[in-house]
């Protein structure tokens, strides 16, 4: 009977010291948003060659993951990566209630242009402050 239990002690040291795979940082004690399909929560992740490898607990990174880089982000939020090519949504929001008089030829077109504007935004005013009929 002992020696079933030190086989299985000397098995289950085996799996339980699985090496750890090194990575460049790993960032901890943050509140990580991963805009995942459930937008579950993180509190650490592990980076390696400028991408993120694993988010999850800090104990479970921890476990799987070792690095001389450890960052204490001191509970401080972690947004995803915003892909932006410096647009001003407000500003482009806002000009669309604007006529678009660009290249206009002639008097009669920007009335033409002007009044088509007033119908798209009585239509659109209409429906978005009443909805759909």
């Amino acid at each position: 009977m002992k020696n079933y239990i030190l086989i299985l002690i000397a098995m289950l040291s085996l799996v339980s010291c699985r090496p750890r795979k090194l990575v460049d940082a790993i960032y901890y004690n943050a509140l990580i948003y991963t805009v995942d399909s459930s937008f579950h929560k993180a509190d650490a992740m592990a980076i390696d060659s400028g991408r993120i490898v694993a988010i999850g607990k800090e104990s479970d990174i921890r476990a799987r993951f070792s690095t001389s880089n450890w960052n204490d982000l001191k509970g401080k939020f972690v947004y995803p990566g915003f892909i932006d090519a410096h647009s001003h949504f407000m500003g482009f929001g806002l000009a669309l209630k604007h006529a678009d008089l660009f290249g206009a030829r002639s008097m009669e077109e920007i009335i033409s242009r002007l009044k088509e504007h007033q119908s798209k935004q009585n239509s659109e005013y209409t429906w978005s402050r009443m909805g759909p009929e």
